[in-house]
C-alpha cells in the first residue's frame, strides 16, 4: 500500500512540474472588457476578449490561446492574425491568418486565403480557445507580430467587435527562437 502510494505521489508531482514548466513559458496580454464596438446586444460578453495567451505548444508547434467574458462558442471562432516583418504580404491588416475559412481550420495567407498548412482549435473550456499550428506554415520567422479579433456583421458589412491587443497597441510580439 506504501509502494502504491509513493507511486501516485510521484506521478502527481511530475504531472505538477511539467504543468508549471508549461504555464511558465507561455506569456499573455491583457484586455479590457466591456470594450466590444458594434457586438450583438443579445450577447456582447461573447465577443468580448479578456485575455491572450502564447508560447510553444508540443511537437514543435506554436500555441496560442484567447478568452472571452461571455461564453465562447465554435460558431463564433476569433481570428488569429499573423504579421511578419520580413514577408512582403498581399494585405494590408495581415500577412496569415488561423481560422475557418470556407468550413475548414487552417492556416491562410491573407488577402488571397490560400491555405498554406493546417491548424488546429479547440475550445478547452467555457470561455476559451486553443489555436496550433506548426511554424513552417507561415516560413518559420524569429518572430512575428500577433493579434486576435472577433468579427462578424453590423449594417451590412463585415466589422470588428473586439481585438486584443487593443487597436493602439496594433501587435503582440512573440520570439520563437
Amino acid at each position: 500500500m506504501r509502494r502504491l502510494f509513493l507511486i501516485a505521489l510521484t506521478v502527481c508531482v511530475a504531472i505538477l512540474g511539467m504543468t508549471t514548466i508549461s504555464i511558465a513559458a507561455d506569456e499573455s496580454v491583457d484586455d479590457d472588457t466591456g470594450d466590444t464596438y458594434n457586438a450583438p446586444a443579445s450577447h456582447p460578453k461573447d465577443f468580448d476578449f479578456t485575455s491572450a495567451t502564447y508560447g510553444k505548444g508540443p511537437h514543435g508547434t506554436v500555441q496560442h490561446s484567447v478568452s472571452v467574458a461571455g461564453t465562447a462558442s465554435t460558431s463564433r471562432l476569433p481570428l488569429l492574425l499573423i504579421d511578419v516583418a520580413s514577408h512582403p504580404g498581399v494585405a494590408q491588416d495581415c500577412d496569415y491568418f488561423v481560422g475557418r475559412n470556407q468550413g475548414k481550420v487552417a492556416v491562410y495567407e491573407c488577402g488571397t486565403q490560400r491555405r498554406l498548412g493546417s491548424a488546429s482549435i479547440t475550445k478547452t473550456g467555457s470561455h476559451t480557445f486553443r489555436y496550433r499550428f506548426n511554424p513552417k506554415s507561415i516560413g518559420s520567422p524569429s518572430s512575428y507580430g500577433f493579434a486576435f479579433i472577433m468579427r462578424g456583421p453590423y449594417g451590412g458589412t463585415q466589422v470588428d467587435y473586439d481585438r486584443v491587443p487593443n487597436y493602439d497597441a496594433t501587435w503582440e510580439y512573440y520570439d520563437a527562437r
